[in-house]
């Protein structure tokens, strides 16, 4: 048996205090955190919890390996009606990320200097008494990400597949004869719907550019599916108005489909993903 010298087993002796240090410690911890979850994350009211989360990250929630702290919720509370409706707009804005990383969609600096250089925004900011950086990440980055994503989500087959299929259905009932008329009040999602999808008189000039290719057809002869950013759409013209035997007006009549917007996509990515709570609702 090797005999050690004062220093080797001073040195020994050191080695197992760390250890044991290090093992305390770990139990310490796990104690506050017990402590952390049955007293403040059931009760995420408690006052003084706001200084609490200043210095400790505090979870309150986790969906697809990203965790949500009460610090990005509480930046948000000032600026909606109180905890749950900031926790609902921190979750929306995770799952917009989500659908942003499957899109592969992403906000420039170039545009986050764009935005931040419009008038009345610096003056928000310095209302608000945030910095240029926390205003840029709780407000500039998730609204321009939102409305980036919102724009691939409408071409995307995807989470268009829904509305696709409406107005596919639409157009095989009008070649089995279905009156145009019916087929709008029940399908169309447009404001004229209830009236049978009747809209005004258009020249040439002021019909939208989607539709302009309409103008041309036959009176009573529907369209091809059109696809335009936001919906597809079956129109037909009602009516012709000629001048000097040339067309001046032309009655419009259409069926709208509207497409699946962010909202939607959300709520896709919900079903995928549900949330894992932290905390106990009261």
């Amino acid at each position: 048996m090797a005999v050690l010298s004062p220093k080797q087993s001073h040195m020994k002796r050191r080695v197992r205090f760390s250890y044991l240090l290090l093992f305390f410690l770990f139990i310490g911890t796990l104690g506050f955190g017990s402590f952390l979850y049955e007293g403040l994350y059931h009760q995420h009211r408690v006052e003084g919890i706001a200084q609490v989360a200043r210095f400790v990250p505090l979870p309150v929630a986790r969906l697809d390996g990203k965790v949500i702290f009460y610090g990005q919720v509480m930046a948000y509370q000032e600026l909606l009606p109180g905890f749950d409706e900031a926790l609902e707009h921190v979750l929306n804005q995770t799952y917009v990320i989500l659908l942003a990383e499957e899109l592969d969609v992403d906000v420039s600096r170039a545009e986050v200097d764009e935005y931040m250089d419009r008038e009345g925004v610096e003056s928000i900011r310095e209302e608000l008494g945030w910095s240029h950086r926390q205003y840029e990440n709780r407000i500039v980055r998730p609204l321009l990400l939102s409305q980036k994503v919102e724009q691939y989500v409408y071409s995307s087959e995807k989470y268009q597949i829904e509305s696709r299929d409406a107005i596919d259905r639409v157009a095989r009932d009008l070649d089995l004869d279905i009156p145009f008329t019916d087929l709008a009040v029940i399908y169309s999602e447009d404001y004229s719907a209830p009236a049978g999808g009747y809209l005004d008189y258009y020249t040439r000039d002021d019909l939208f550019v989607q539709i302009l290719p309409v103008f041309d057809l036959d009176p009573l002869a529907p369209s091809e599916v059109i696809e335009m950013e936001t919906g597809f759409a079956i129109a037909q013209l009602y009516d012709v108005v000629e001048v000097e035997e040339e067309r001046s007006r032309v009655g419009v009549q259409w069926i709208l489909i509207r497409k699946q917007g962010l909202s939607s996509a959300v709520e896709v990515k919900r079903e995928e993903y549900p949330v894992r709570y932290f905390i106990a609702w009261d």
